[in-house]
């Protein structure tokens, strides 16, 4: 069989890979590329133009050294024709390659880690919350290569204050993109006038919205790291302008309003379930953790409490959720997705997606009722 040629492209936002050879669609061979600072590689997201009809079959090399090797076996890489659809192709690790096999109904094919989330998205999140007169958006502060790190404030009139606003800080790994997802559910539920429970929500406390904290990682198609090669997760009680300024304008808007919750959102590469990390915590957040955590698990299907990551430890204070609740005293939390499929309920289609982050968005609201109104 004649071999038939392909281009790849990943020069766009969010786009990643290493390209080795294209001569062949049916043994393309890849490597992932590494954050442009750091070393951590995982995330590739990157399009395929070949003939449609033909079996394409990628092979992603060294993935072995990757940032997270648990996090190959029983993955599926995702795969879509539109950049909306995206559906889950089958994918096998040998113990060193990633090899994805797909058959393509169009000339272009889109591959990535999971369904990535552009800045064109993160402004249609913002744009599409503005409208609303209870939203406002500022700007905390700029990035290393001087993007603004946005800030949504929900302030409904019947609230007349006097308790500190729940918040949500997203993207502090650029790669984990669910959380955008997350976020366009529990917007969606939290501005919709006819939903009680926010309602409720809204007249108890603000809520205060960061979409992405690493802009310039989230351009880059980084894993988990900002321009300067700074895991933001690690940089909260050391942050500095010239290698963090994120965390430190964030932080600043943080110390400046207090917060009654935050809840810090993330995916898991390894851990096939959504879930809380550990974190040592003074009784009454423990306390008010396991209402939380019960509430969330009557609203959610796909939330549990039995599998959990350790990774960071359950007190370091480099962690947001951990510098919070030793700094603001409030119940912050660590949420985790899945890159994979989530093995409560198995979706052979489309595995872990936007459509399930969406759903948890929506879910979500009413565990923050349970610990905020109720």
């Amino acid at each position: 069989m004649a071999p038939v040629s392909a281009f790849i492209d990943s020069n766009f936002h969010g786009g990643a890979i290493t390209v080795v050879s294209t001569d062949d669609v049916r043994a393309l061979e890849l490597r992932l590329r590494p954050d442009n600072a750091s070393e951590f590689a995982q995330w590739f997201y990157f399009r395929v133009h070949a003939p449609r009809g033909v079996e394409q079959v990628l092979h992603i090399r060294g993935v072995e050294t990757a940032a997270f090797p648990k996090g190959w076996p029983d993955y599926r890489a995702c795969v879509s024709a539109d950049g909306e659809d995206w559906r889950r192709t089958e994918t096998s690790f040998d113990g060193s390659t990633l090899t994805i096999r797909h058959t393509p109904t169009t000339d272009v094919t889109a591959y990535a880690y999971f369904a990535p989330y552009s800045a064109e998205d993160t402004q249609r999140l913002i744009g599409r919350a503005a409208r609303d007169p209870r939203v406002s958006v500022d700007i905390l502060g700029m990035s290393l290569e001087n993007a603004p790190i946005h800030r949504l404030v929900v302030k409904d009139p019947t609230n007349k204050g006097g308790r500190p606003p729940l918040w949500l800080v997203s993207r502090q790994h650029p790669g984990e993109t669910m959380s955008g997802f997350f976020l366009e559910g529990f917007l969606g539920r939290l501005l919709d006038p006819t939903d009680s429970a926010a309602r409720a929500l809204l007249a108890a406390v603000d809520v205060h919205i960061v979409p992405d904290i690493n802009p310039d990682g989230s351009r880059r198609g980084n894993l988990r790291t900002n321009f300067a090669g700074a895991n933001l997760n690690r940089e909260w009680d050391r942050a500095t302008p010239e290698y963090a300024p994120e965390v430190l304008a964030v932080r600043t808007a943080l110390e400046a309003t207090g917060a009654s919750q935050l809840l810090d959102l993330h995916g898991d590469e390894a851990l096939p379930y959504v879930h809380f990390i550990p974190a040592d915590m003074p009784a009454p957040l423990l306390e008010r953790r396991a209402k939380f955590e019960g509430a969330l698990l009557v609203a959610s299907s796909d939330f549990q409490t039995e599998h959990s990551s350790t990774l960071g430890g359950p007190n370091n204070p480099r962690l947001l959720s951990h510098w919070a609740t030793r700094n603001l005293d409030c119940l912050a939390l660590t949420l985790e997705q899945p890159f994979k499929d989530n093995a409560l309920r198995p979706d052979p289609i489309y595995g872990w997606s936007p459509a399930r982050a969406r759903r948890l968005g929506v879910d979500m609201i009413s565990a923050c009722y349970v610990d905020l109104v109720k």
